[in-house]
């Protein structure tokens, strides 16, 4: 017998050459189970290939990224520390209240935002780390639009302009303190 692309072998007859020519139809897909089917037919390539894409659309449509869920947890964790802090302030207030351990007490981290000194009104910093809503942004901008024109008149503006706004700067902008 011959095989495809190989000119008939001698001793072959004109029957078996036309045999296997008439074996030869279109290819037709084999799946890895051994089963043939017919190939899939253009619409159905389609609308398989878009399913397919909204399945993966669904999967990426979780509410947060990967990251997010991260951080969410990171900050869980977090939580439990810090609520050993609340419990050690707690246990410290009680004993100053106590004369004979008030040396003893250890200073807790959550009295050090009291000592830190208060900021003046009108500087612009230190925060909540909450946005300015509307209106206190509105404030802002009117105080910084009295201002500009008072510091660009200054005499010392025009000596020194550079100096004059450093120091506008830091009259209305928080010190940052380096931690050390």
């Amino acid at each position: 017998m011959e095989t495809l692309g190989q000119a008939p072998l001698k001793g072959s007859t004109v029957a078996e050459t036309a045999a296997v020519t008439d074996n030869m139809e279109a290819p037709a897909l084999e799946t890895p189970t051994g089963s043939i089917h017919e190939p899939m037919k253009k619409k159905e390539k389609q609308s398989l290939k878009h399913e397919r894409f909204l399945q993966k659309l669904e999967a990426s449509r979780a509410p947060y990224s990967k990251s997010h869920g991260r951080r969410l947890k990171r900050r869980a964790k977090e939580q439990v520390a810090n609520g050993l802090d609340e419990i050690k302030a707690a246990i410290s207030a009680v004993e100053m209240g106590d004369p004979s351990a008030g040396a003893d007490a250890i200073p807790s981290s959550a009295a050090q935002p009291a000592q830190r000194a208060r900021l003046a009104p009108g500087q612009i910093g230190e925060g909540k780390h909450v946005p300015l809503s509307k209106a206190q942004r509105k404030r802002a901008l009117a105080a910084e639009r009295l201002r500009v024109p008072m510091i660009l008149s200054s005499p010392e503006f025009s000596s020194n302009p550079f100096e004059t706004i450093r120091k506008h700067a830091q009259n209305t902008l928080v010190k940052h303190e380096v931690p050390k």
